[in-house]
């Protein structure tokens, strides 16, 4: 089997400021930064192979911390990026929940929100779905930790849960640097160990016990 340990970035500025991020390349803020490195610890209880990131600076920076522990290098994957936002890119969620409910759809039919030049769920979900099989299949009998962002981890677990698409729309987001434990059996199945984890954040003060059930 192949054990893929998932983890989304830790507090951006964009999450900070509320405003619609897919591709645009922003820093974590301080409480971020804090995250990485408690995250970091709490991967110490894991044997891992190979460290994998998208390559926007939010994810890097959030994997940094478990690189540096373990003397590894991060091996950048396009394929990890958030979704594909166009348009919609630096607007504040806001704003486009008035301007443009039908398409934005990002709180009440997510799976077909569809981003104006951009991508749209479905799109994501596909490219995702290939991108976690591939670095499975690359790294077979491996641990590898996989820092990611918040649509490809909700993807996913519904991937894993057996779940038609549409039940993407019932997947609670994951936490920022919160960790998704998966093993990836032989036999072409998924045994989900851990979903969106984030205990870990709450007892070092870094997140609100709250927020992990959003």
């Amino acid at each position: 089997m192949t054990r893929i340990i998932a983890v989304r970035h830790a507090e951006s500025e964009g999450n900070l400021a509320h405003f619609c991020c897919g591709h645009t390349d922003i820093a974590l803020t301080p409480l971020g930064h804090l995250q990485a490195e408690e995250t970091a610890r709490f991967l110490d209880r894991y044997a891992i192979d190979r460290i994998y990131s998208s390559d926007l600076l939010r994810v890097v920076m959030t994997a940094r911390p478990t690189a540096e522990r373990r003397g590894m290098d991060i091996i950048r994957d396009v394929g990890l990026r958030e979704i594909n936002v166009g348009a919609w890119e630096g607007m504040p969620h806001r704003e486009l929940d008035r301007r443009d409910p039908a398409r934005y759809a990002w709180h009440h039919d997510f799976v077909n929100a569809a981003c104006p030049s951009g991508e749209c769920v479905r799109d994501l979900f596909a490219r995702i779905c290939v991108t976690f099989r591939r670095l499975a299949e690359e790294n077979h009998g491996r641990t590898i930790a996989l820092f990611t962002h918040a649509t490809p981890i909700r993807s996913m677990l519904t991937e894993w849960r057996g779940q038609p698409i549409e039940a993407i729309n019932d997947t609670p987001w994951p936490s920022n640097a919160s960790v998704t434990v998966v093993d990836y059996l032989d036999d072409g199945t998924y045994h989900l160990e851990l979903a969106a984890f984030g205990d870990h954040l709450v007892r070092a003060g870094l997140a609100d016990a709250a927020a992990l059930r959003l």
